[in-house]
């Protein structure tokens, strides 16, 4: 993947292995992280171990596959940063859902690449395997008072992919930096984005302080559990856990709960 590039670094994100109910002792082994190729173009990077360790050659290229977004301004960096594995029978594919951090020029989004566990992008979701939602690429004053989005973590539930988008970044009008958490649901299969959320750290009804969301993981009927960090009340360092209900719960599953 290097290809003979002057520089040439990759970095981890997330690592998953699918569940095999009676060969779990062979199931391969994913990775996810970023690949960098020369100056400042970094792209999403997925590689495939087998179960002893060592690299399955027939994914991607030689074990590892690099899914390029080609947005404006990713050449300042797309990072990989969490992976899911959705297992498959013994004769099919598993399939790998990989989010992260792509560049769109001026905010950052967060993207989604599918592929499945032979490293072949999937051409029906979203553009050919891969989606980005949130980000700009706004000019000047637009592009000031736009958000970062960032991705931290991702789970499945029913149709969803759901993400811990780490949260979004944004200068408050004194200057300091603001940080909230957020969610972002999309659909598994097309990539079709459901909704955004942004989940403030709240104390007697007023917003209290920064928080960034680190985990997610389902809980039913379209909520799921996050857990993160945040600071405010005059408290540097807060541990912070909820369970959410995105916007879109009332669809999840054709079911409102």
């Amino acid at each position: 993947l290097c290809n003979n590039a002057s520089i040439c670094n990759v970095i981890p994100g997330d690592i998953a292995r699918p569940f095999r109910a009676f060969t779990a002792n062979t199931a391969p082994i994913y990775l996810a992280g970023a690949i960098q190729r020369g100056g400042t173009d970094w792209d999403f990077l997925a590689v495939k171990l087998n179960s002893n360790g060592a690299l399955d050659t027939s994914f991607g290229f030689s074990g590892a596959q690099a899914p390029t977004f080609d947005r404006p301004g990713s050449d300042n960096g797309d990072y990989g940063t969490a992976l899911v594995v959705d297992s498959g029978a013994s004769i099919v594919p598993d399939t790998l859902w990989i989010i992260g951090n792509v560049s769109q020029s001026c905010k950052t989004g967060v993207g989604f690449a599918k592929l499945d566990g032979n490293g072949t992008l999937d051409n029906t979701f979203g553009s050919f395997g891969r989606t980005v939602h949130g980000g700009s690429t706004a000019l000047g004053v637009l592009c000031n008072i736009a958000f970062n989005d960032y991705a931290a973590d991702v789970t499945l539930q029913g149709n969803n992919i759901a993400v811990a988008a780490g949260g979004y970044r944004v200068d408050g009008i004194s200057g300091e930096t603001i940080y909230n958490g957020v969610t972002v649901i999309a659909n598994k299969t097309t990539g079709e984005f459901r909704s955004r959320d942004t989940h403030t750290y709240i104390a007697f009804g007023e917003r209290a302080g920064n928080s960034t969301l680190k985990g997610i993981v389902p809980t039913g009927n379209g909520r799921y559990a996050v857990s993160g960090e945040g600071n405010g009340l005059g408290l540097f360092s807060l541990y912070m856990t909820a369970v959410v209900r995105p916007a879109d719960t009332i669809f999840s599953d054709g079911v409102d709960p």
